[in-house]
C-alpha cells in the first residue's frame, strides 16, 4: 500500500470524508524501513532517544567551543527552538 499511489489515496479519501487534488502522500517509502523498526520499541525508550540529540548536540557544541559559552551558543541558534517547539529530531547532521 506504501508504494500504491492509488489506493492510498483511497484510503485518504475514506478517512478524510472528501476527496482533493492530487496526492498527499506524507511518508516517503525508504522512510518505512526506519518507522518498521522504530515500532518494535516502546513509547518511553523513543522519549529517551528523542531526548539524547540535543544533548548530544549541547556536548558536542561545548566541547567545540572549549567551555561553558559553548552552551549559550548552541541555544542561541534559532533552529534549536523551532527543533524543539515541533519536536522534530534534526539536532544531528544527516548525509
Amino acid at each position: 500500500m506504501a508504494y500504491d499511489w492509488d489506493i492510498q489515496k483511497q484510503v485518504e479519501v475514506a478517512l478524510l470524508g472528501q476527496t482533493f487534488f492530487g496526492n498527499f502522500a506524507g511518508i516517503t517509502p525508504p522512510f518505512l524501513f526506519v518507522a518498521a523498526l522504530l515500532a518494535q520499541f516502546p513509547y518511553p525508550s523513543l522519549c529517551r532517544l528523542g531526548f539524547s540529540e540535543p544533548l548530544a548536540y549541547l556536548a558536542v557544541m561545548r566541547a567545540i567551543v572549549g567551555r561553558s559559552f559553548g552552551l549559550l551558543l548552541a541555544l542561541a541558534i534559532p533552529m534549536v527552538l523551532n527543533n524543539a517547539l515541533v519536536g522534530r529530531t534534526a539536532f544531528l547532521p544527516r548525509r
